[in-house]
């Protein structure tokens, strides 16, 4: 796979979450074990449009040859994505989410992974996470 392969990949992944968390947000919730009140489905409808954002930019750029703009898009998808798997980890082990979160886990650690590979740091290592406050939080 190329950059702009994973950078279709991560679009489709994050599209399609959207359009669950925008139309059907307590399904999407019911599925992972979560129990959506009225008052929470405008919070993940809000996560659905930060999705949609997320994805468009991923589709619009995926043909982009500046590699500036290129690692620019894949470091903050990526530290996104490092962020969104200790968000998930916690909901998991929690027992705010059910097991499905654990697929959620392993997708974040994908595209965190995605964005770091093809941004060229090909091995990651705690020295290669470039949020500080992140390793500190994963070491623990």
């Amino acid at each position: 796979m190329n950059t702009r392969g994973f950078f279709i990949v991560s679009a489709a992944v994050a599209l399609i979450f959207a359009l669950g968390f925008l139309v059907v947000p307590r399904a999407v919730a019911r599925v992972y074990g979560v129990v959506a009140h009225d008052d929470a489905l405008l919070a993940f409808r809000y996560f659905g449009v930060a999705l949609l954002g997320i994805g468009l930019i991923f589709w619009l750029t995926k043909d982009v040859q500046d590699r500036d703009a290129r690692n620019a898009i894949l470091t903050g998808a990526g530290i996104a994505n490092q962020i969104g798997l200790v968000v998930t980890l916690w909901g998991t082990t929690s027992g705010v989410m059910n097991a499905l979160g654990w697929t959620v886990a392993l997708l974040y650690l994908a595209l965190a992974a995605g964005c770091f590979y093809f941004r060229g740091d090909r091995v990651l290592t705690w020295d290669s996470l470039p949020v500080k406050s992140l390793k500190r939080t994963i070491q623990k």
